[in-house]
């Protein structure tokens, strides 16, 4: 395992070529391993010891047996995991061994067999690596045991195996979706033989080179297009790096009336590419802007006529940590370190949080969080280049129409706060123990941070997490009020730029009145907080 700078576990990726290696880790990424008693193993360790004892176990037997035992025993505050690149069977105490082994009566054993299960486990780890020569296998026993009685033969193995070239692997199981399409090259690309980063490299695509598509697929949630290669020979290319080059106008006479598009109708969902972040087409219409509840402040007032008179489509979820991850890398993106956190009252800046490691034990399907509204622009303008299609943030106005979805009452669903948790995730009954926030809503929503995206039911325009989980980004400038706003749903925005942008939803943290339809604040662009994330747009027609 290893350990980032801030508590929790982080990833150690299996290292690229090296087929027949599993790495298991303690806790998920972002979770702390447990202690056990004083002086002994982490729960974990002595977990997975026990299960090591039990003669005949497949690894992946092994682990599972471990994990559900670990999960019990925290109450599913830790939850083991695997990365594992082994095809065949590996069992790690062959049933004719165990049997074979001497039997002694307690306190009678000599001591050679006197061993803790720490030293039956490095004996039978040691036992199925000596023979290896993949100098990885004996760098990982180093990490478990840098002092064992093995070691000095380890680092002798490591220093004395050859580099060797990694042989071709076989290709994955996994299905093709047919398709006969050119795409642009975003960034110089490696083609592989198959759809995996272990496959052997067979070219490189220069950046800006068209490319014919003829098939998409999935591999291990890692998106590959299937490509026409050298001498017609079919390849792979990892799925971030390839691009639909920008659409053409269409002819005037064939230009679709306004709320009108010929391809999609409202209430369909699509995507632009495989990891592409998931659209929803909302319908052109008109509706009432504001506070029309009562209770809230001034900046939701006055209450004001808006027609959206374009058809659109906005993202069904929050952007998630694996599509901001796919942006991160793709565009090399660096996004600066530190995020506001609120901690028992207060809203401090942690210079250790950041998007990656915010503290709240996020998977990759939750949002992404401790974005700036530079970072989400960054964002729209990368995507928009990638697939070819005019991305944007929301306008305030065609935000709070997506998230009334025809309804005029407090939230989308009617005004019964008690029925909040289905509907999304605000500061609940879940999270009073967290005494670092001081809001509450009175149900569970079974979260006390961020939940993955999608967690509630959806609006009747089919968009989910519209009220909570976290504030959202949108084009619009901060204004005192709506005195003077636009009555079309375009953005509201400030001819030398905006010193502070608007902000919609809510979050987990906050109460049930600040996660109502017509809510809003507004604060600096530059601000990233580990509330804060957005939700993005694609204009279908004008």
């Amino acid at each position: 395992r290893s350990r980032s700078t801030s508590r929790g576990l982080s990833v150690t990726a299996v290292p690229a070529g090296l087929s027949g290696t599993a790495m298991v880790y303690s806790a998920a990424p972002g979770q702390t391993a447990q202690d056990g008693p004083k002086g002994s193993h982490g729960i974990f360790t002595g977990e997975l010891l026990q299960v090591l004892d039990q003669p005949g176990l497949k690894l992946e037997d092994v682990f599972k047996k471990t994990a559900r035992r670990v999960a019990a025993l925290t109450h599913g505050k830790q939850d083991p995991w695997i990365n594992s690149s082994v095809k065949g069977d590996f069992i790690f105490r062959p049933a004719a061994l165990a049997a074979a082994t001497p039997k002694y009566a307690p306190g009678n054993a000599p001591k050679s067999a006197r061993r803790t299960g720490s030293g039956s486990a490095e004996l039978l780890f040691w036992e199925s690596i000596k023979d290896s020569t993949n100098p990885a296998l004996f760098q990982a026993y180093l990490e478990q045991y840098p002092n064992g009685p093995f070691a000095p033969l380890a680092r002798l193995k490591i220093s004395e195996t050859p580099t060797e070239k990694v042989a071709a692997l076989p290709p994955p199981s996994f299905t093709v979706e047919e398709m006969d399409e050119t795409m642009v090259v975003l960034k110089s690309a490696n083609v592989r033989a198959s759809p995996t980063t272990k496959a052997e490299k067979v070219g490189r695509l220069r950046q800006g080179a068209d490319v014919d598509v003829t098939g998409t697929t999935t591999v291990d949630g890692r998106p590959w297009w299937r490509i026409t290669h050298a001498g017609g020979k079919l390849a792979f290319v990892w799925g971030p790096l390839l691009g639909r080059p920008a659409e053409k106008a269409p002819a005037p006479l064939k230009r679709p009336a306004v709320g009108i598009y010929s391809e999609r109708q409202p209430g369909d969902s699509f995507k632009d590419c495989p990891d592409c972040p998931e659209m929803v087409v909302l319908p052109p219409g008109s509706f009432r802007m504001g506070d029309l509840n009562g209770g809230l402040n001034a900046m939701a007032r006055p209450v004001h006529d808006v027609r959206i008179n374009h058809t659109m489509a906005a993202g069904k979820f929050e952007i998630s940590r694996i599509e901001y991850f796919t942006f991160v890398t793709s565009a090399n993106h660096e996004p600066k370190k530190g995020c506001y956190v609120q901690s028992y009252g207060r809203v401090k800046l942690d210079p250790d949080k950041n998007w990656l490691e915010p503290g709240l034990g996020q998977t990759e399907t939750h949002p992404a969080v401790c974005v700036s509204w530079h970072d989400a622009d960054k964002y729209v303008a990368w995507l928009s280049q990638r697939t070819g299609h005019s991305y944007r943030l929301l306008t305030e106005a065609e935000w709070e129409y997506a998230a009334r979805a025809g309804s005029t009452t407090k939230y989308s669903f009617g005004n019964d706060e008690d029925q909040l948790c289905d509907h999304g995730n605000g500061f609940d009954i879940v999270a009073r123990g967290n005494s670092s926030i001081s809001a509450n809503v009175d149900c569970q929503d079974k979260f006390a941070y961020t939940a993955p995206v999608g967690s509630y039911r959806a609006n009747k325009f089919g968009l989910h997490d519209m009220h909570g989980n976290v504030s959202e980004w949108v084009s619009d400038c901060n204004h005192a009020n709506y005195q003077g706003a636009p009555a079309n749903g375009s953005a509201w925005t400030d001819a030398g730029g905006c010193g502070r942008h608007i902000l919609r939803g809510g979050s987990f943290s906050v109460s049930a009145l600040y996660i109502r339809a017509a809510a809003r604040t507004s604060i600096p662009p530059t601000i990233r907080m580990r509330g804060l994330g957005f939700r993005i747009a694609r204009t279908l027609s004008k």
